[in-house]
């Protein structure tokens, strides 16, 4: 599928603190003439009060996951 064009964002969650801030959105676009939900994540450290570093994650809300199995404690997580 071709980028779409955005439409709208609304912020669902957002926390916070004195230079860290994580931000969950819900980003609404448009592809040949359709809407197209997608979901983003962007994770955000201020430097001298300007954004330093901004890292973002999007999702298609319609794709699926990649398929496998979940990691136990026992696999390595501190078990």
């Amino acid at each position: 599928m071709a980028d779409p064009g955005f439409d709208r964002m609304f912020v669902e969650d957002l926390v916070g603190s004195a230079d860290r801030a994580v931000a969950r959105c819900h980003v609404t676009g448009t592809a040949k003439g359709a809407p197209v939900p997608f979901e983003v994540a962007g994770f955000i450290t201020a430097r001298d009060g300007l954004v330093g570093k901004l890292t973002e994650v999007w999702a298609d809300v319609g794709a699926t996951g990649q398929r496998g199995r979940a990691r136990t404690d026992e696999e390595g997580h501190g078990g």
